[in-house]
């Protein structure tokens, strides 16, 4: 027999960056039993600093209302790039969320703004037009070591970007062993796990699991970065070698896991 769906409510998504936010849309109608007009643009939650989403009891008024008149819960649906606290762990929510390539989602993030490192930004202080005019290789992998273990990071309860190149032996272990926590999460705690390279599949695997109406608008490029005439000299740089990336581990775990997912719910072979 395959699995059955459930009914998804108290969803928490770990959006992980450069990792489709397109995909919120079906998350956001998942989550309510009266989903007609339901876009994420209107059901997220701003992050804010004092508190989570469960127990709902800081909602924005207006986010508040419409999540009321169509029936809809959620554990946390937010844009934001937020990681997992142990707390939320224990929520018993039902967690969702979309992976990609360590090397892709890096040389995605390099020209969106050094996206998710705070401290590079901050230390170069430039504009980026002049910057991405300017960029050597050195900085190409000061940003990949900077977002090494961003998924990683995001599933302990940690922000996506702040390993250091220079750790000590001490702190490299430290963080392999959080490679380990990573993958244990992503295998006991996670409801459903996609991928980015498997976009349209992964939208149709996670429709099934949670009995969702998919719409055309759902089967769209998850990521259309902007060109730039070096795009692939730093694509070849990167993903020469894809050990260099802390995520690397966590991805080919959660491709397993896609894979067995498929399997059990019968659509193994789709594409």
């Amino acid at each position: 027999m395959p699995a059955r769906s459930v009914t998804a409510q108290r969803l928490l998504w770990v959006h992980v960056p450069k990792c489709g936010t397109p995909f919120g849309n079906i998350i956001a109608r998942a989550g309510c039993t009266a989903a007609d007009r339901v876009t994420l643009a209107i059901m997220w939650q701003p992050a804010r600093r004092d508190n989570s989403e469960w127990p709902p009891d800081h909602l924005d008024p207006d986010v508040a209302r419409r999540r009321a008149s169509r029936n809809c819960s959620y554990a946390r649906l937010e844009t934001a790039h937020r990681a997992v606290s142990d707390q939320q762990y224990g929520w018993g929510a039902r967690l969702v969320t979309m992976l990609r390539t360590p090397c892709e989602r890096t040389v995605s993030g390099f020209f969106a703004q050094l996206h998710s490192c705070e401290s590079m930004k901050v230390r170069l202080r430039v504009g980026f037009d002049e910057f991405y005019s300017n960029f050597t290789e050195q900085h190409v992998r000061e940003y990949a070591s900077c977002v090494s273990a961003c998924a990683v990071n995001l599933l302990t309860g940690r922000p996506c970007g702040n390993s250091d190149a220079n750790e000590s032996t001490a702190a490299t272990a430290e963080r392999r062993e959080l490679v380990s926590v990573a993958i244990r999460h992503l295998r006991e705690d996670f409801f459903f796990v996609g991928l980015v390279s498997q976009w349209n599949t992964s939208v149709r695997l996670f429709a099934r699991m949670t009995n969702t109406t998919v719409k055309p608008s759902d089967f769209v490029p998850s990521h259309v970065s902007r060109g730039h005439p070096r795009k692939e000299e730093v694509s070849r740089l990167l993903c020469s070698d894809h050990h260099r990336f802390e995520d690397q581990r966590l991805y080919q775990a959660a491709t397993t896991r896609f894979h067995e997912d498929l399997a059990t719910w019968r659509m193994a072979g789709e594409r």
